[in-house]
């Protein structure tokens, strides 16, 4: 006759989750979210506008380089996805592989990251004789933060690409012990040292928004109606993921977990935080605002504070 023995499984040990019911209740911010919203549409029309201006005279080409930059890293690019597809598709059929202008490490940066495989090339000018970088280029530590990242657009094969990453990282460890000695500003000093831990293509582009727009701010030629739509967009943007994580919360918590999953860890903010991150990454965005919680990517806890 045979016995049947009883399974036993263990028990889990899984910790609770570290972050309690902090989310579980978001309180809807009391500004009006109509003259929030006209002021958003308004500063929109005025950088579209600053952008077509840029586009059809061929002497602001650079400056609509930068300005494409610029809200890529502020993290509206969303925003503008037909008009900065738009810019770089025109400065890619100008110019091709021959670019004449200054910023040449942000022109090969952008066109390679919007799909277009321009030369590595022109690297070849800012070699010595003896296959070197020149020393001069560390006399403009921005530019020579430029072409750091410009460096990571490389593919296999391309030399003069592994070559300008290994000078300008060992240039740029250099300027972060010293910075006084390079004329580096403490903010730019810790702008270098976040791109040493991890350049612009391997940030989640919602943390590089929150990292860039202090720096932005703080620099001279800063572009004021960037700023403040960035800032406005920011918010908005947090404001919708904690009402959103907040929902998600509640259906968790109905769920009684500890009580009926015993074998899953309790890490709803955290899967939230990856699913919208990595989405934000994966998906093509669109500039339609009603679909951005499926569509863009972060978690700002509660209890942190919105840029003003």
């Amino acid at each position: 006759m045979e016995v049947k023995q009883e399974v036993v499984r263990p028990q889990s040990t899984f910790h609770p989750s570290i972050w309690g019911d902090q989310f579980l209740v978001y309180e809807e911010e009391q500004e009006e979210q109509a003259t929030v919203e006209q002021t958003i549409q308004s500063l929109k029309d005025e950088v579209r506008k600053q952008i077509l201006v840029a586009f059809d005279d061929p002497t602001k080409h650079n400056d609509l380089l930068k300005l494409v930059n610029d809200i890529q890293r502020l993290g509206i690019a969303y925003c503008f996805d037909q008009e900065l597809e738009k810019a770089l598709g025109h400065i890619y059929i100008i110019y091709g592989d021959d670019w004449n202008g200054v910023s040449a490490f942000l022109w090969f940066r952008l066109l390679r990251q919007e799909g277009f495989y321009v030369s590595c090339d022109i690297f070849n000018k800012y070699k010595n004789k003896d296959g070197t970088f020149k020393e001069s280029l560390t006399n403009d530590v921005e530019g020579l933060l430029e072409l750091y990242e410009a460096a990571y657009m490389r593919v296999a094969g391309e030399v003069v690409l592994d070559d300008a990453l290994a000078f300008t990282k060992g240039q740029l460890e250099k300027i972060t012990k010293d910075p006084l000695r390079w004329n580096c500003t403490q903010i730019l000093s810790r702008h270098i040292e976040e791109a040493l831990e991890r350049p612009i293509w391997k940030r989640l582009p919602r943390l590089e928004a929150l990292r860039y727009i202090p720096f932005y701010e703080q620099q001279d030629a800063h572009n004021e109606s960037l700023l403040r739509l960035a800032k406005l967009e920011f918010n908005r943007l947090q404001s919708l993921h904690k009402r959103e994580l907040s929902q998600v919360s509640k259906w968790w918590k109905d769920l009684e977990p500890q009580k009926n999953l015993h074998y899953v860890r309790d890490r709803l903010p955290e899967l939230y935080f990856w699913a919208v991150g990595a989405y934000f990454v994966l998906v093509s965005e669109s500039s339609d605002t009603q679909d951005h919680s499926e569509r863009t990517g972060l978690l700002l806890y509660s209890q942190s504070q919105s840029i003003i």
